[in-house]
């Protein structure tokens, strides 16, 4: 019981946390506010992280808030490739052809 109200309390916490850091992203300037989105965008749909990609996101609303407080272009932080800064983020990420393939694995070493 113990461990079901803790995951319980643990999801609310995530959630809380991620409300906060969602209020700050909104808070950047417009420039900074639509690259984070679109990136958000990127990774929820191309790196298939079963890591949430939480983690990555609040790294990047720092990272962007530092290059506010710096006096720096969105652009100076990401790079123009734009899409080679969000797959470097999640390079080392768990995914679900991750997790797919050490499935299909561990049912053939099964045979």
């Amino acid at each position: 019981m113990t461990k079901i109200i803790s995951k319980i309390l643990g999801a609310k916490a995530g959630k809380k946390e991620y409300r906060e850091y969602m209020a700050r992203a909104k808070k950047l300037p417009r420039e900074y506010r639509e690259m984070f989105g679109h990136i958000k965008d990127y990774i929820w749909s191309v790196s298939g992280s079963l890591d949430g990609s939480l983690p990555e996101f609040y790294g990047i609303i720092e990272l962007f808030e530092q290059g506010v407080a710096d006096g720096k272009k969105v652009i100076d932080i990401t790079g123009e490739d734009v899409a080679n800064f969000c797959d470097e983020l999640t390079r080392d990420g768990k995914t679900w052809q991750n997790k797919m393939r050490d499935r299909l694995n561990a049912k053939v070493k099964q045979l």
